[in-house]
């Protein structure tokens, strides 16, 4: 009986440590899961917390050079940014997608945004004159009255006749009712398009006026069949006297060649003159005597730059040499053989007093 008892108090005291022992691991699992649990739980509430406030307008212009991506954020919560992209490619217009990282902890959180690129930026028209004069019969080259026509991004913009149906690289068109031979003032309207077809409409007027009646002074020239005219006209030239200038002068060093007129071989003084009139749709007489009665006749005292100055050497007056007056009081002259092509005061080439100036001719 003893034995019996013996064996059933032991048997009791086992189940009892082997409770105790299954609730212990039971608890451990119980604490393990829920530190799990709550784990998982304080990393959703910390990523929830996890914030970047970026700035209302998140606009780029075409263009901009190094913008970092960061200027968006105006602050970040709960963390720090660990890490984005660190530039946007203004070069390309469009909407572009930027990525943020901000950790706290062992908590990262990624947060995606879009900004756009924008050319908002118009082309800059430039004109030289708001108001061209012409006298009626006279024609006009639109362009020459374009001083410059740029896009701040996208540099110079180029010249096209006709609008393309696509766009790729920018152009200008230029648009007139300008008729030559009527009294009037009519629009030259110049539309200019960049690259992302911002566009700039612009305009200047062309002026058509009567040509008047010079009063004119006739010095007759025993031994020629012509007048030398002296007169008083005041008006524009046809062509573009700077860029007469700008020739003359590109010719300084030819070579002097008698009845030449060719920078290859050499010019003489009236090979000069018609050979760089020439070059803008002008033609003019071979001769001094022919140029002097070229265009209008105007007076020293109102000689401007690209005007014809007409020398002679005789007591008659007949015209000996010509030259092209460049402003500031020198001309450019083939002068002799010895001296070629060269710019020179007016003035000195009548010192000695054996050149006079009998005309100015304004073509």
């Amino acid at each position: 009986m003893k034995d019996t008892v013996s064996t059933s108090n032991g048997g009791a005291k086992y189940k009892k440590m082997n409770l105790i022992a299954n609730m212990m691991f039971i608890s451990i699992i119980c604490g393990f899961v829920g530190y799990e649990q709550y784990d998982e739980f304080r990393k959703e509430q910390l990523y929830d917390a996890l914030n970047i406030a970026f700035t209302k307008t998140k606009v780029l212009e075409y263009g901009t050079d190094n913008y970092d991506a960061i200027n968006f954020v105006a602050k970040q919560e709960n963390g720090v940014i660990s890490n984005y992209t660190k530039e946007v490619d203004t070069s390309v217009v469009g909407v572009h997608k930027l990525k943020y990282e901000i950790t706290k902890d062992d908590v990262s959180k990624e947060i995606l945004i879009e900004v756009e690129v924008k050319d908002t930026k118009k082309p800059i028209i430039k004109f030289k004159k708001d108001t061209i004069t012409l006298y009626v019969g006279n024609t006009y080259a639109y362009k020459n009255n374009i001083q410059s026509i740029k896009d701040e991004v996208d540099g110079d913009i180029s010249y096209v006749d006709k609008a393309p149906e696509i766009n790729e690289n920018g152009y200008y068109t230029i648009t007139s009712n300008f008729v030559k031979n009527k009294i009037g003032t009519y629009k030259v309207t110049v539309k200019a398009v960049d690259n992302n077809n911002n566009e700039t409409v612009s305009s200047y007027n062309i002026k058509v006026i009567a040509k008047p009646k010079p009063k004119v002074q006739q010095v007759k020239n025993t031994n020629l069949s012509a007048t030398i005219a002296k007169g008083n006209y005041s008006g524009p030239a046809t062509v573009d006297t700077s860029s007469v200038v700008n020739a003359a002068k590109s010719l300084v060093g030819s070579k002097y060649v008698y009845a030449a007129s060719n920078p290859k071989v050499g010019f003489d003084c009236s090979g000069l003159v018609s050979y760089v009139y020439r070059l803008f749709g002008k033609n003019l007489s071979r001769t001094a005597r022919g140029i002097a009665s070229e265009g209008k006749a105007v007076s020293e005292s109102n000689m401007q730059p690209g005007d014809i100055i007409i020398w002679s050497h005789r007591k008659d007056n007949v015209p000996t040499h010509v030259a092209i007056y460049i402003g500031n009081g020198t001309m450019v002259h083939a002068a002799n053989k010895r001296l070629g092509v060269v710019s020179m005061s007016v003035s000195y080439w009548k010192n000695g007093g054996r050149n006079k100036i009998v005309s100015v001719r304004r073509v």
